[in-house]
């Protein structure tokens, strides 16, 4: 609970008075309703929670700026392209991306795949648990 409360306080402007985004997210973990849960009379997903990881994204929104939460450090892989810019955002304008965090000059362009967006070089604190891209719109 200390480490949520921590990374709520650097990054939760990314969580607080935010609205849903054109999508929940996007990324390679499936969640699934487990049957065998008994919670699922509830309609809670929980199949595939513990499988989250830094190659996942989850948006939220607050006016003209988007959040773009990846769940995790990528030493792997530090450029990501969120595919969302290229179907259900395409008609977004971006004027710049930033990283809640870091001062780093964060490098992005926009493809026909997506956002293409580069991890500072320097992990920002708390990092591990969750990266905040701050996506600035026109």
């Amino acid at each position: 609970m200390k480490d949520i409360g921590a990374w709520m306080k650097l990054y939760g402007e990314a969580i607080y008075d935010t609205h849903p985004f054109v999508t929940f997210g996007e990324g390679t973990t499936q969640l699934k309703r487990d049957p065998k849960d008994a919670w699922n009379e509830y309609g809670a997903i929980k199949k595939g929670l513990h499988n989250l990881n830094a190659a996942d994204v989850r948006y939220t929104q607050k006016g003209k700026i988007i959040y773009a939460i990846q769940l995790g450090w990528n030493d792997e892989k530090p450029q990501r392209t969120l595919t969302t810019f290229a179907n259900k955002a395409n008609d977004i304008q971006i004027k710049t991306v930033k990283v809640l965090g870091s001062k780093e000059k964060i490098k992005w362009k926009r493809t026909n795949e997506g956002l293409s967006v580069q991890q500072p070089s320097h992990k920002p604190d708390h990092a591990d648990a969750a990266l905040v891209y701050q996506i600035i719109t026109k």
